[in-house]
């Protein structure tokens, strides 16, 4: 009964300390500078930016945006419309970007509050931008030296973070719009994140989508259906962390990547966003019609980079469960506090997992087993989160190893610590298999351990066990 009341303690103090109002997914909030200005087709769905006309200059040409565009050098813009195969894309650099600069294509909203990003499909049937067959506005992250960055996302943790709402699109016959990037030279490497609108299907919103390459399986990317129904003029918030090779991606501070993220060998990234137009009239899309992503903040940081520096501002390492938050100044304290939870469940952990061998070892020690089982449960919650933790336990592919990994703890309280070990054993494999390739290669850069995984025979058996518990 006294264990049974620890566990009752254990685990509301948990859940209480994971639910916190900052963490919590938060309604999108309608911009209230959102296009009113009349349809010109319905079916395309697409509005006309208020007091501009596509292709002219602005008549104020200078002025000051939301943010700073220090670390986003370069901008590129199209050069022209109407123009045919072989056109060149406009291209823009500091400091002039951030002395308010302004275009038919780039321009800050009537209030101030966000950079308006206008791309427009040209009106004959082939129209070529330099560096791509489709037309582009877009900001590009660049370093100290005004080039394109260039950062290393094998290692360091790089979080990229934007609000963006979009406020015309075009019907999209086979089209998208991307809206942020995670740009390489190693491409088909590229990380996408599109928009794609069906007026038939849905003529007031669009499909937002995360498009992953594979490192293991360039040819075969992973696509994740974000939203269904992106409104037009609704702010959306967008992140895309990058922890040491592994890519996660949050939309309104939910992540829909998987919980141990998504692999990538890129060594020469950049970030971006805009306004990419995968549409062209050739595709049968509209000519003329144009896209429209109104962005209203944009950060991009580096804890640690290799290649170029970015000089950006250092984000808290990734703590899953605890999205959205940067490091800002005088904000040291809140970065040790959390980096402490992190610790305090990576070491009850470790320590249920030491209880739980110690409790096999003494020829399955009841008492042990379950405590064991408390501290693994507590610490897994403190590490993910709370919310993660249930997401994780509650996925519908992983839901046999659930049922038998909750089974066997039951078995174990219930004092069977012998067939509860068992099946909790069988529940453990098939929920935390594949994270058996991540922990086998940091196993294999210690300095010890790494030199017995590497001789030969035994090298085979774990290359086998690696390469088939690799996602897919």
């Amino acid at each position: 009964m006294k264990l049974s009341l620890f566990t009752l303690i254990t685990l509301v103090s948990i859940i209480s300390s994971q639910i916190a109002p900052g963490s919590q997914p938060t309604n999108p909030v309608v911009d209230p500078t959102n296009i009113t200005a009349p349809v010109d087709d319905p079916k395309a769905n697409r509005v006309r930016p208020p007091s501009i006309i596509i292709g002219q200059n602005l008549t104020a040409p200078l002025r000051m945006g939301p943010f700073s565009l220090k670390n986003w050098g370069f901008l590129q813009l199209p050069g022209s419309i109407n123009l045919g195969r072989g056109q060149s894309l406009t291209s823009v650099y500091n400091p002039k970007l951030s002395n308010g600069y302004q275009n038919a294509y780039f321009y800050v909203s009537p209030l101030g509050d966000a950079y308006v990003f206008n791309t427009v499909i040209g009106t004959i049937r082939a129209v070529y931008w330099e560096g791509s067959i489709y037309a582009r506005t877009e900001l590009s992250e660049t370093d100290s030296t005004n080039g394109t960055a260039s950062w290393d996302a094998t290692t360091g943790v790089h979080n990229f973070e934007v609000t963006q709402s979009v406020n015309a699109f075009t019907s999209f016959v086979s089209g998208k719009v991307i809206v942020m990037e995670m740009k390489s030279n190693l491409c088909p490497q590229c990380v996408d994140f599109y928009l794609k609108a069906d007026a038939h299907s849905n003529p007031n919103g669009a499909t937002l989508t995360a498009f992953f390459p594979q490192a293991s399986n360039p040819t075969k990317p992973l696509k994740y259906v974000v939203d269904t129904n992106v409104q037009i003029g609704v702010k959306y918030q967008a992140r895309l962390l990058v922890s040491n090779g592994r890519m996660h991606f949050y939309y309104n501070k939910v992540e829909y990547t998987p919980i141990e993220g998504i692999q990538t060998n890129d060594t020469s990234a950049f970030f971006k966003f805009g306004s990419w137009a995968q549409s062209r009239p050739h595709d049968n899309d509209p000519a003329g019609s144009f896209d429209q992503v109104w962005t209203y903040s944009a950060t991009a940081s580096h804890t640690t980079t290799s290649g170029n520096d970015i000089g950006a501002q250092q984000v808290i390492p990734n703590i899953p469960g605890v999205v959205g938050q940067q490091a800002k100044s005088g904000s040291i304290s809140n970065t040790i506090g959390l980096l402490s939870i992190l610790e305090i469940g990576a070491g009850l952990t470790a320590s249920g997992v030491f209880f739980m061998l110690l409790g096999v070892i003494l020829l399955f020690d009841g008492g042990l087993l379950a405590i064991g089982n408390i501290l693994f449960l507590s610490g897994l919650t403190l590490v993910i989160g709370f919310q993660k933790t249930i997401v994780f336990f509650a996925r519908k592919q992983k839901i046999k190893g659930t049922i038998c990994f909750l089974t066997g703890i039951i078995l174990v309280f219930a004092r069977w610590p012998v067939i509860g070990m068992g099946v909790e054993l069988f529940g453990f494999i098939n929920l935390f298999g594949d994270f058996f390739p991540v922990v086998i290669s940091f196993l294999r850069r210690l300095p010890i351990i790494g030199n017995i995984l590497n001789l030969p025979g035994i090298s085979m058996i774990v290359n086998r066990i690696s390469g088939s518990r690799l996602p897919v």
